[in-house]
């Protein structure tokens, strides 16, 4: 359903969601990379980057950005510094402090003006021992990481389309972000309608919770 989504949408993955893509013969549009801890090898390694376009934190670590994609965007998520985003939209450029490279990705589409935005694939919750959705790709330099993750407090939150579903306390944290922002852009008038189009996981206060082909049907 993503492929045929990318006939008609824009596909934005994030971090090591490209891989998982790729694997899928998907090759979105962009890929968004905020993490300063990341080496090329780790996101990268092996793939074709030549017909995507980076959208990276000036954080990153250069071997990441020097990489050959169709275009460098860089954005800046300090609180300090004012992103550059005008080679993107032509609007003026955006500060994107803080949050999780999902919310950053969120963020950068919706505040420059998408009408509509869906999350696939963002469960922001826990199955057993998985952290990443779907089992998705880790290197060897991500375990500590991991293990890290894995000591951190549970949380029960709401579940999309009912219950309830366990997820860690920095998610937890973010579902709160990402409900806030829903919020925010109400008060601010931002017109991005936002949805989760996550087939499982945690319910965001804010967001429209449908199957994706419902919201490409709505959003031809």
């Amino acid at each position: 359903m993503v492929a045929k989504g990318g006939q008609t949408h824009l596909v934005c993955a994030v971090s090591w969601a490209y891989r998982k893509l790729l694997a899928h013969n998907i090759m979105p549009d962009f890929v968004l990379v905020s993490d300063a801890s990341l080496s090329a090898e780790d996101l990268f390694g092996g793939l074709d980057v030549s017909e995507c376009c980076l959208i990276a934190s000036t954080a990153v670590k250069p071997e990441v950005t020097s990489l050959p994609f169709k275009q460098v965007i860089f954005i800046e998520t300090g609180d300090l510094m004012v992103a550059n985003l005008q080679a993107l939209t032509g609007l003026q450029a955006c500060n994107y402090a803080a949050g999780s490279s999902s919310i950053i990705g969120m963020r950068v589409f919706a505040e420059q003006g998408a009408a509509s935005l869906a999350l696939v694939g963002n469960d922001l919750a826990v199955q057993g021992d998985a952290i990443y959705a779907d089992d998705t790709f880790v290197t060897e330099g991500q375990k500590a990481l991991l293990a890290r993750k894995q000591r951190e407090g549970t949380v029960i939150v709401d579940a999309i389309g009912g219950g309830r579903v366990t997820t860690k306390e920095n998610y937890n944290q973010f579902i709160y972000q990402f409900g806030n922002y829903a919020a925010v852009y109400r008060q601010e008038d931002i017109a991005c309608v936002l949805f989760n189009c996550s087939s499982f996981g945690a319910y965001i206060d804010g967001f429209e919770h449908i199957g994706l082909a419902d919201w490409l049907a709505r959003t031809p």
